[in-house]
């Protein structure tokens, strides 16, 4: 996994950076003798926050990382690269964290480089110097900014990496699929996952049908050219799928028709996928290629906003931002062999 960073991207609202939490939590906690990874090049930054200890302390925490004149999150790192154009007056270790230093709940194996909200500020200076006509690798050159800083200190068989994404195709949304070799995918059951999962290969290896005119512009064909190894479709999340309530006729049938949807998609271009071997139906697919997250909001959410890990929580009641949440163990146990199922398949 080391040299296979795993880039969680899709649409917004299915649970990315939860999901991301738990997982690079859960999996520190399960594999103690490796150091695991999370790059947050999302400007929300929530997987930063929940990591550095949820709520308004997490928030507090990553105030503070953004206030040096460079600041120490993913922004403060593509500046620095801005500053030397490959070299800036910080070494890449500088950003990355040990979050137990910020957060004991958290194990001590897992580091962080903190998301920003200043990303977006950052990300026409980023397009800058991807299309400066000089150097001609310019665009490769800053491309691979985030790829760089995970070869150089995580790119050892001791380390796992976890990338969050935004929910929009922007400039960094590119460095981190350009640095990820495997895509993890959550999604809900409705239309707009369903179109949100096409348009996501779209952007990545262009449409069909190529556009004759703003085609050549397009990340796809920039990567082509610049012979990009693009990373594969690995694993499509299922959230907030209900199990205890009933799935109801329409709610089946909606993610039945996703299901489909990934595997046209996978009957079309085979070769984007991670190698498992011939599938040869739909089910087939769906047993190797998807997971339904079933149940996973109470727990998962609580586990987030308080910075800890699902194993620290107790059959109680939880305040969430003012709301009572109560925690039944039977839940927090089905929730917990999720994400180890989830990581297992990884």
């Amino acid at each position: 996994m080391a040299t296979s960073p795993s880039t969680l991207i899709n649409k917004g609202g299915v649970g990315k950076s939860t999901i991301v939490f738990n997982l690079a939590a859960r999996y520190a906690e399960r594999y103690k003798n490796r150091k695991v990874l999370v790059l947050d090049l999302c400007p929300q930054a929530n997987s930063t926050m929940m990591l550095l200890g949820g709520g308004t302390k997490g928030e507090d925490e990553l105030l503070k990382l953004q206030q040096p004149k460079t600041p120490t999150t993913i922004a403060g790192y593509i500046t620095n690269e801005i500053v030397g154009f490959s070299g800036g007056n910080k070494s890449e270790q500088e950003f990355l964290l040990q979050i137990h230093q910020y957060n004991k709940s958290m194990p001590k194996n897992i580091w962080l480089v903190p998301g920003d909200g200043n990303l977006e500020l950052v990300a026409p200076a980023i397009r800058y110097y991807a299309d400066a006509q000089m150097p001609e690798t310019a665009w490769l050159n800053t491309h691979n900014w985030i790829k760089s800083l995970i070869e150089k200190y995580a790119g050892s068989a001791e380390w796992t990496v976890f990338i969050d994404t935004n929910p929009t195709f922007a400039i960094y949304t590119e460095l981190a699929i350009v640095a990820g070799t495997h895509l993890i995918v959550p999604f809900k059951a409705d239309d707009s996952s369903r179109v949100a999962t096409k348009a996501l290969f779209d952007l990545i290896h262009g449409p069909d049908k190529p556009h004759p005119v703003y085609s050549k512009y397009t990340f796809a064909q920039r990567a082509k050219e610049a012979n990009l190894q693009l990373p594969s479709c690995h694993l499509f999340i299922g959230n907030q799928f209900k199990q205890h309530e009933g799935t109801a006729k329409a709610f089946a049938s909606m993610s039945n028709a996703v299901f489909k949807s990934l595997y046209e998609g996978y009957c079309k271009e085979p070769e984007r996928y991670t190698n498992h071997g011939k599938i040869n139906n739909q089910e087939e697919f769906k047993k190797m290629f998807t997971y339904e997250l079933r149940d996973f909001n109470s727990a998962g959410v609580v586990a987030a906003h308080r910075g800890t890990l699902l194993s620290n929580l107790k059959q109680i009641t939880y305040e969430v931002h003012g709301d009572k949440v109560p925690l039944v163990k039977k839940r927090i146990e089905e929730c917990s062999k999720s994400i180890d199922e989830i990581i297992d398949k990884l």
